[in-house]
C-alpha cells in the first residue's frame, strides 16, 4: 500500500486473529531490520515476540521474589525451632514418638562422632537405613557434621548399591542392619557406623549444637541419584543455600504451621523426602513417618485417620477421593496427575499438584486444583502443573534459549533458587544441563534445561505436554507419545492410557498403546477394542502417528515410588500386532497402488499401513515407483512424498491430492520421431562430444565390463545375440558427426552386427598377463565418435571350457543401468537361440533418439524453469573446490589417472547401518552421505560440502529397458556447520538428498550453464568428490550350461578427485574408493576408508553428543599421533628451578667465561656475583615468589645480570 506493506492472514475460527496477526507483524518487521542492520543474524535469533508479550512470560510471571534468609543452612533453621519449643513432638514413628528436644541432641551426638571422623564440609556420607526414627537422625546428624548425606535405598539390587556406593565414593557409610546386608561388599575398605546397634551414636555424650569451621550455604547438603538415560544413574548435587531457600519457600507456599501433623511418605532417595521432613522440623509440625511396608491407597486413608494427619504429599497412583475428606492439604507430585482422578472431590482439603525436578529441589510450580472447576476438561487429561512458587523461576524456550509464545510448545528451563550444583563425577552433563541464565541481572545465575515440552497457558499456568526425550521418531517423522495418549483417553471406553515406541527387533521402531479400559470394555480386550482406538485416532491424528499394536492392561504398572514402570510393560504379541498392522486395501487408488506396489517389491500382499520402504523399497525403486504412478493415474508425484508417508494409505492420499489439483505440470509421453532428418543428441551427449572436442579421445569416459564364463560355450548362439542386442538398441549404432561446429546423430546399419573380436590365449605362456596387457589396451583404447561404433566386444579363450568377456562401450551411448539391461538381454536371446527359438524380446516402443528430442521439448516449459530456479539457489556461492589434503600439487590439468582401494563394511555395521537408517526415515544411501560429508569436512576444515552422486534418471516407463546414456549427476550440498547431532545432519542430508532428486530431470550439463562457476582444467566444475551407490543388483547374465563371475581386470582412470563406489553384496556393503594418482597415494586413502568406517559407526552409535566432535582415527592411528610419535620423556630434575642450575655450573668451573659482549667478557664466578647482589637487593624490597619483575634494558652484560638476578 504506497510505501507501506500491507499483510493480510485467514485462521481458523478457534485461533485469534488478531494474536496471528500481531505475531506475524512482529516476525516481518524483526526480519525487515535484521536484513539491514545484521544480515548475517541466524534466523533462530530473531525476536518474533511483542514486547508486551515477552515481558509477561519473561517478567511478569516471574514476579516469584521473597526475602528468605541467605545465611543458613537447613539444620540451623531446624535448631532455631528446637530452641523456640524443646518440648514439642518432632517424630512419630508406630507406637514411638520424640521431642524437637530429643531428636536435635541424638543428631547432635551423631555429629560429632562424624567430625570426630574427619568429616568436613562437601564431604560424602552414605546413609542406608530403613524408615524410622533412625533415618531423621542419620540425615540431621550429617548435616550437622557439614557433610552431605548420599541416601542408599537398601531394596535395591546389591550391584546398584555397589555402583552408587563407588561413583559417590562417601567418606564413610551409616547404615542399620538391612542397610548392612544390602550394601555387601560395597563395604568392604570403609568406614562404617551402625545407627541400631551398641556402637551407635548414643555412645558419644556430647550433645551440643556443632560448631562447623568453614560451613557456609554454599557446601553441599545432599546427593541424590536419579536415573540417567544412559542406563547410569546421575548424582544431583544439593547445596545448602538452595535448599533452605526452598524449604522456607514451600512452608510459605503449604502454610505449614506448628499445629500440623505432615506424613513423611517417600523413602529418603526420593527427594520430596527431603521437602516433607524439613517442612515439619522448621515449624514445629509433627512428622509422621511412614513405615516400610507398602501402603495401599486404601490403607494410606486409614492411617492418616488413625494418626491425625492433616498434610501429606504423595504420588498420583496413590490418590484417592477419600483422602480429602481428613486432610487440610494434600499435595500430589512425582507423576502426570490425571483429571479422571478429580473429578469426585467434594471438600475443603486444599488440594496442589506439585512439579519439579531433583535437580531445582524438590517442587518448582504448584497448580491449585481446589480454585477452579474441573468438570469442562477432557477426563484422562493431565491438570496443570501451574506457576513457580516463591524464588523460582520459570522460562519456556526454544532451541536458541528465546521464549516462545503463548500456547507454543517449548522446553521448560528453571532457575531462581534452588538449582543443584551439577551432576557428581559428570562435569560433560553438567554443562550441558546447567546453563547461563541470559534474563538475569546475576552473571552467576543458572537455568537448569528439564527436557520437559510444556507451554504457557493464557492464564499464566504451564501445561505439561511430555518429556523431550520421550518424543520418538519414526519413518522420518517426530512423535508425541503423549499426544497420542491424550487423544486415547479422550475415548467413552478408555480409563488411562500409555503410548511408548518399543523395540523389540532391533531396526523395527513401532509405536504401542497400552489402555486400562473402563469396566463396559473389559469383556473385549483384544481385536474389537483395538480396532474402535484405530479408528477413533485415524480420525484425528496423521496415519504415522497412529499406534501398530494396542494392548490392554488391567492396571498400569507402577515403581515403588508410585511413578509409571515403562520397563514393566509387557512388549505386543504378534497377533496385538497384526490386529493394529493389516488392514486391506480400500478404494480404487490403492487397490491398484497395492498391485503396483506387489509388482516392484516382489511382495504377495501389501496392507493399508504397510511401509514402502520397510517391504524393501529403496531409493531406486522408489524412482520406478514415481513413474509408474505417473504412467497409471497421471500424477506426478514428488519423491518426497514417498518418505513424508510411506505408508499405502499415505501414498494414495498423495495420489489423490495431485489428481485433485492437476495441472498443466504433467509432461507428455515419449513418442516416435521421423528419422528421415538430422537428429541432435540429448543433453548429456552433447556435453560428452563437447569434451572428446577438447580433451581428444579419454578412457575417463569409458564404461568397461570383465566375466569370466567357465563352461562349453556355444559361441553361434552367444555372437547372434550380442548382434541381436546391437540391431534391437539405436543407440549402439550412433555416430556424432560434426556439421557447422555442432553434433548431429547418424547410425551405423543393423545389418552388419557388432563384430566380436576373439583371441585364443591357451598358448601363451604367461596368459594370465598377456590377458592383463589386453585388457588394459581394451578398456584404453579411444573410439572414434565420428564413424562408430562405440561398442567393442573381444572375447579371450583362457582354457579349454574357460573364457573371458570384454564389453567397452563409451559413456556417449549407455551408463551403468544400460550395461545391466545388456547383460539380461544377451542372457534371454542366448538362452533362447542356444534352443533354435527365435527372439522372445518384445519391440522397443521408442529408441534413445526419440528421448532425446522429447528432453529437448520439455525443457522449455515451465517445469524447467522451477528446476532451474531450484539448482540456481541451491548451488548459489557453493564452494568452487574442495581442499582435500593431497600427497602432491594439483596439476594444471586433470590427468584422469586413476586407482583404486577396496572398501569393506562388514555385515555387524551393515546391519546396524540399516537400522540406523529406519529409525530415522533415510535411506542406507543417505547414512553413508553423512559419513562421508563428514569425513571430507574433517579433512578438507570446510564446513560446505557439495558431493556429486549419478541417478539412474530412469523416471518414465517407456525409457526402463533402453540402452543410453541417461544417467545424470546430482550434486548434494550437506551442510555440516553449527555441529549438528546424528538426527540432525541426517535431516539435513536428507533434505538435500530428496530435493536433488525431486529435481533430477534437469541434465548436470544445464545446471553446469545455469550456475555458471569458474572453470578450471585442474578439476571438475561444481564437485571433485563422488558418492555411487548400487542399488541391489537384478539385471546379471545368465547363460544355460555356464557358470558366470566379474573379472578383476585394472581399469585405472578417475574422472574425480575421489569416487566412492558401494553396492549390498549378501549382508554386506562392498565396493571401492577411486582416487587420483596425481593427487593422492594409495595410504592416504586407506587412511580415508579407515576415517569413513569409524564416523560410520559412529553415527549408528547415535552417542550423546555432536557428531562434529567425533574423533575419526581408528585406535592404532590414535596411539600412533599421541603415543607413539610423542614417546620424548627424559629423566630430567624435577625438583631445581633454572637459576639453580646455573649455580650448579658455576660450582663446577666458576672461571670459564660465561658472556662476552663486544670486547668485554665475564666469568661464570662473576657473573653468579653480580645476579646475586641484584638479587639480595629485590629481596630486601619485597620481591616474593609470583611477583612480577619489568626489565627493560638494551642488549648488553646487564641484561643477562638481570633477569638472573630477579629469578
Amino acid at each position: 500500500f504506497g510505501t507501506e506493506l500491507g499483510l493480510t492472514a485467514q485462521v481458523v475460527e478457534a485461533v485469534s486473529g488478531d494474536r496471528v496477526i500481531g505475531l506475524m507483524q512482529r516476525a516481518l518487521e524483526s526480519l525487515a531490520q535484521a536484513l539491514e542492520e545484521a544480515p548475517e543474524m541466524p534466523l533462530r535469533s530473531l525476536d518474533v515476540l511483542p514486547q508486551d508479550e515477552r515481558e509477561l512470560v519473561l517478567e511478569t510471571w516471574n514476579r516469584t521474589e521473597a526475602a528468605y534468609p541467605s545465611d543458613r543452612c537447613i539444620h540451623q533453621l531446624f535448631e532455631e525451632q528446637v530452641r523456640r519449643d524443646p518440648t514439642a513432638t518432632a517424630l512419630v514413628f508406630e507406637d514411638q514418638t520424640l521431642t524437637y528436644g530429643e531428636l536435635n541432641e541424638q543428631a547432635n551426638r551423631l555429629a560429632h562422632r562424624l567430625i570426630g571422623l574427619g568429616v568436613k564440609p562437601d564431604d560424602r556420607v552414605g546413609l542406608c537405613v530403613e524408615r524410622s526414627m533412625v533415618m531423621v537422625v542419620g540425615l540431621l546428624g550429617v548435616l550437622k557434621a557439614g557433610g552431605a548425606y548420599v541416601p542408599l535405598d537398601s531394596a535395591y539390587p546389591r550391584e546398584r548399591l555397589g555402583w552408587l556406593v563407588g561413583d559417590a565414593d562417601p567418606r564413610l557409610l551409616l547404615v542399620d542392619k538391612p542397610g548392612r546386608t544390602a550394601l555387601g561388599e560395597a563395604l568392604i575398605g570403609r568406614e562404617v557406623i551402625a545407627l541400631d546397634g551398641a556402637q551407635g551414636a548414643d555412645e558419644i555424650h556430647l550433645d551440643t549444637n556443632p560448631e562447623v569451621l568453614g560451613l557456609t550455604p554454599r557446601h553441599l547438603a545432599y546427593v541424590i541419584y536419579t536415573s540417567g538415560s544412559t542406563g547410569k544413574p546421575k548424582g544431583v548435587m544439593v547445596e545448602h543455600g538452595g535448599l533452605a531457600e526452598h524449604i522456607l519457600a514451600s512452608v510459605h507456599k503449604y502454610r505449614i504451621t506448628s499445629g500440623d501433623r505432615v506424613l513423611q511418605f517417600a523413602s529418603t532417595n526420593f527427594d520430596p523426602s527431603i521437602e516433607q521432613a524439613f517442612s515439619a522440623l522448621i515449624t514445629g509440625a509433627a512428622l509422621v513417618i511412614r513405615p516400610n511396608e507398602l501402603w495401599s491407597p486404601d490403607k494410606l486413608s486409614a492411617e492418616i485417620v488413625r494418626n491425625s494427619i492433616n498434610v501429606a504429599n504423595i504420588t498420583p497412583s496413590y490418590f484417592h477421593p477419600d483422602l480429602t475428606k481428613c486432610l487440610r492439604l494434600l499435595i500430589v507430585g512425582g507423576d502426570a496427575f490425571s483429571v479422571s482422578k478429580l473429578k469426585s472431590i467434594d471438600s475443603d482439603c486444599i488440594v496442589l499438584n506439585a512439579y519439579g525436578p531433583t535437580e531445582t529441589t524438590v517442587t518448582a510450580t504448584t497448580f491449585d486444583l481446589s480454585s477452579g472447576p474441573l468438570k469442562a476438561v477432557p477426563e484422562g487429561s493431565y491438570v496443570s502443573i501451574g506457576k513457580p512458587i516463591s524464588s523460582k523461576k520459570v522460562y519456556i524456550l526454544d532451541a536458541g534459549l528465546e521464549p516462545v509464545p503463548i500456547g507454543v510448545a517449548g522446553e521448560l528451563y528453571i532457575g531462581g533458587g534452588g538449582v543443584a550444583r551439577g551432576y557428581l563425577n559428570r562435569p560433560e552433563l553438567t554443562a550441558e544441563r546447567f546453563v547461563a541464565d541470559p534474563y538475569s541481572g546475576d552473571p552467576q545465575a543458572r537455568l537448569y534445561r528439564t527436557g520437559d515440552l510444556v507451554r504457557w497457558a493464557a492464564d499464566g499456568n504451564l501445561e505439561f505436554l511430555g518429556r523431550l526425550d520421550e518424543q520418538v521418531k519414526i519413518r522420518g517423522y517426530r512423535i508425541e507419545p503423549g499426544e497420542v495418549a491424550a487423544r486415547l483417553v479422550e475415548h467413552a471406553l478408555v480409563r488411562e492410557a500409555v503410548v511408548i515406541a518399543r523395540e523389540d527387533t532391533p531396526g523395527d521402531k513401532r509405536i504401542v498403546a497400552y489402555v486400562v479400559a473402563k469396566d463396559e470394555a473389559k469383556s473385549d480386550a483384544g481385536g474389537e477394542l483395538a480396532a474402535v482406538l484405530r479408528a477413533h485416532l485415524s480420525a484425528t491424528l496423521p496415519e504415522y502417528m497412529v499406534p501398530a499394536a494396542y494392548v490392554t492392561l488391567e492396571a498400569l504398572p507402577l515403581t515403588p515410588n508410585g511413578k509409571l514402570d515403562r520397563r514393566a510393560l509387557p512388549a505386543p504379541d504378534e497377533e496385538a500386532y497384526a490386529r493394529g498392522l493389516y488392514e486391506a486395501p480400500q478404494g480404487e487408488v490403492e487397490t491398484i497402488l497395492a498391485g503396483i506396489w506387489q509388482e516392484l517389491l516382489g511382495v504377495e500382499q501389501v496392507g493399508r499401513q504397510d511401509s514402502f520402504f520397510e517391504l524393501g523399497g529403496h531409493s531406486l525403486l522408489a524412482v520406478r515407483l514415481v513413474n509408474r504412478i505417473q504412467q497409471t493415474f497421471g500424477a506426478k508425484l514428488a519423491l518426497t512424498a514417498l518418505f513424508v508417508a510411506p505408508s499405502l494409505t499415505g501414498v494414495a492420499a498423495a495420489v489423490e491430492e495431485q489428481l485433485v489439483g492437476s495441472g498443466s505440470d504433467h509432461l507428455p509421453s515419449i513418442a516416435r520421431v521421423d528419422r528421415s532428418g538430422a537428429l541432435l543428441p540429448s543433453y548429456a551427449q552433447e556435453r560428452l562430444w563437447f569434451l572428446s572436442q577438447l580433451e581428444g579421445g579419454s578412457a575417463a569416459y569409458h564404461v568397461p565390463l570383465a566375466l569370466r564364463l567357465q563352461g562349453e560355450l556355444n559361441r553361434p548362439a552367444f555372437g547372434r545375440a550380442l548382434d541381436e542386442v546391437w540391431a534391437r538398441h539405436e543407440t549402439l549404432r550412433s555416430m556424432f558427426v560434426t556439421q557447422d561446429g555442432k553434433a548431429w546423430v547418424a547410425f551405423l546399419a543393423s545389418e552388419h552386427g557388432l563384430p566380436l573380436a576373439e583371441h585364443d590365449l591357451r598358448g601363451e605362456k604367461d596368459a594370465k598377463g598377456r590377458l592383463a596387457a589386453l585388457s588394459r589396451e581394451e578398456f584404453t583404447a579411444p573410439f572414434d565418435l565420428e564413424r562408430g561404433p562405440l561398442i567393442r566386444a573381444r572375447l579371450f579363450r583362457a582354457a579349454e571350457s574357460e573364457h573371458v568377456l570384454l564389453v567397452t562401450q563409451h559413456h556417449i551411448v549407455s551408463d551403468g543401468w544400460s550395461m545391466g539391461i545388456l547383460l539380461k538381454e544377451v542372457g534371454t536371446l542366448y538362452a533362447a537361440f542356444s534352443r533354435g527359438e527365435e527372439s522372445p524380446l518384445d519391440e522397443l516402443p521408442v529408441q534413445y533418439p526419440d528421448y532425446a528430442v522429447w528432453q529437448r521439448q520439455w525443457l522449455s516449459t515451465e517445469r524447467h524453469a522451477r528446476q532451474a530456479q531450484y539448482w540456481r539457489d541451491t548451488l548459489r556461492d557453493a564452494p568452487v573446490v574442495l581442499n582435500l589434503p593431497t600427497d602432491r600439487p594439483r596439476p594444471a590439468q586433470q590427468s584422469f589417472l586413476g586407482s583404486s582401494v577396496p572398501v569393506r563394511l562388514d555385515e555387524e555395521l551393515t546391519r546396524d547401518l540399516k537400522r540406523l537408517s529406519l529409525r530415522h526415515g533415510v535411506t542406507p544411501f543417505m547414512v553413508v552421505l553423512a559419513a562421508w560429508a563428514l569425513v571430507l569436512s574433517r579433512l578438507s576444515g570446510q564446513e560446505d560440502i557439495v558431493i556429486g552422486t549419478p541417478t539412474a534418471n530412469r523416471g518414465r516407463r517407456e525409457i526402463e529397458g533402453l540402452i543410453g546414456f541417461f544417467v545424470n549427476t546430482l550434486a548434494l550440498r550437506v551442510d555440516v556447520s553449527g555441529e549438528p547431532d546424528v538426527a540432525a545432519l541426517l535431516e539435513r542430508v536428507r533434505s538435500a538428498a530428496l530435493g536433488a532428486q525431486d529435481h533430477q530431470d534437469l541434465p548436470f550439463e544445464q545446471v553446469v550453464e545455469i550456475v555458471q562457476p569458474p572453470r578450471r582444467l585442474e578439476h571438475t566444475p561444481v564437485f571433485q568428490v563422488l558418492l555411487t551407490w548400487q542399488p541391489p543388483v537384478e539385471d546379471r547374465l545368465a547363460l544355460p550350461g555356464l557358470t558366470i563371475e566379474p573379472a578383476r581386470v585394472a581399469y585405472e582412470v578417475s574422472k574425480f578427485d575421489l569416487e566412492l563406489e558401494l553396492a549390498e553384496i549378501g549382508n554386506e556393503l562392498v565396493g571401492e574408493l577411486g582416487y587420483a594418482t596425481a593427487l593422492f597415494d594409495r595410504e592416504t586413502i586407506e587412511r580415508h576408508i579407515g576415517y569413513l568406517e569409524v564416523a560410520l559407526r559412529g553415527l549408528v552409535a547415535e552417542r550423546q553428543g555432536l557428531v562434529g566432535r567425533t574423533s575419526l582415527l581408528s585406535a592404532q592411528e590414535r596411539e600412533l599421533v599421541l603415543e607413539t610419535w610423542n614417546r620424548t620423556e627424559a629423566a630430567y630434575p624435577s625438583d631445581r628451578c633454572i637459576h639453580q642450575l646455573f649455580e650448579e655450573q658455576v660450582r663446577r668451573d666458576p672461571t670459564a667465561t660465561a658472556l662476552v659482549f663486544e670486547d668485554q667478557t665475564l666469568t661464570y664466578g662473576e657473573l653468579n656475583e653480580q645476579a646475586n647482589r641484584l638479587a639480595h637487593r629485590l629481596i630486601g624490597l619485597g620481591v616474593k615468589p609470583d611477583d612480577r619483575v619489568g626489565l627493560c634494558v638494551e642488549r648488553s652484560m646487564v641484561m643477562v645480570v638481570g633477569l638472573l638476578g630477579v629469578l
